[in-house]
C-alpha cells in the first residue's frame, strides 16, 4: 500500500475509533488505562489491526509494520501523525466520533448473556450512553470478568453498518508516559470535516 494510502487509512481508522478521545468525566468501563492489539473493521473500509495505548483520555496507536504512529492527547484536542521523519498536527478536534473509552453522560447497562472470548470468560452486555445534550450511543460489550470487565468485543450501530473493534493481549498497566509526549516541529494539516 502507498504511504499516502497508508497514511490515510490509518488516520480514518483512528478518527473512527477514536474519535472524540477527550471526554473524562464518565467511562461506561471504568478504564482509565490500558494498553492491547486493537483490531477494527470499519464499514465500507475494512479490517486493520494495530497496537494501542490509552491512559487518562489520550491515545497512542501504532501505524502497521513500525512505520510510524498516531496520537491523540489532552488537553488541547489535538491529533498528531508521525510518520517516516515527519509530524502532522490536525486542529482542535471535537466531534469526530465517539470513543467507547471517553464517553460521558448517564449509563444503562443490561446484561444479556454470556460466553467465552479468545480464552476469557465474558458478559455480553447492551449498554447506552447519553450526553449532555441528549444524543445516545447504545453499544454491545463483551467484558472480560478476569480482566476487570474490560471489553474485548465492542459493537457500535451506525449508519453505514457495525462498527467492530476487538482487543488481544490486553494489559490494564499503565503505560509509560514517555509514549504520549507531544511531538516538536509538526506542521498543521487542513481542518478534516467533522472537527469542529
Amino acid at each position: 500500500m502507498p504511504a499516502r494510502l497508508s497514511f490515510a487509512a490509518i488516520l480514518l481508522c483512528a478518527i473512527a475509533v477514536c474519535g472524540q478521545c477527550f471526554a473524562q468525566d464518565l467511562n461506561p468501563f471504568g478504564v482509565s488505562a490500558f494498553s492491547a492489539t486493537m483490531t477494527s473493521n470499519i464499514p465500507g473500509r475494512g479490517s486493520l489491526s494495530q497496537r494501542i495505548y490509552y491512559a487518562d483520555g489520550n491515545s497512542r496507536i501504532e501505524m502497521p509494520n513500525g512505520t510510524g504512529y498516531m496520537l491523540l492527547l489532552m488537553p488541547d484536542k489535538t491529533g498528531y501523525m508521525v510518520m517516516a521523519g515527519h509530524c502532522m498536527a490536525t486542529p482542535p478536534m471535537n466531534n469526530l466520533g465517539r470513543n467507547p473509552f471517553n464517553m460521558r453522560g448517564s449509563v444503562k447497562t443490561q446484561n444479556v448473556g454470556s460466553t467465552s472470548l479468545n480464552g476469557h470468560p465474558t458478559t455480553i452486555t447492551l449498554i447506552t450512553v447519553q450526553d449532555a445534550s441528549g444524543k445516545t450511543t447504545t453499544m454491545k460489550a463483551w467484558r472480560a470478568m478476569d480482566l476487570k470487565g474490560f471489553p474485548l468485543r465492542i459493537e457500535i450501530p451506525n449508519s453505514r453498518g457495525t462498527l467492530t473493534v476487538e482487543y488481544q493481549d490486553v494489559s490494564l498497566t499503565t503505560p509509560p508516559a514517555t509514549l504520549f509526549e507531544k511531538p516538536s516541529n509538526c506542521m498543521t494539516m487542513p481542518g478534516l470535516p467533522g472537527a469542529h
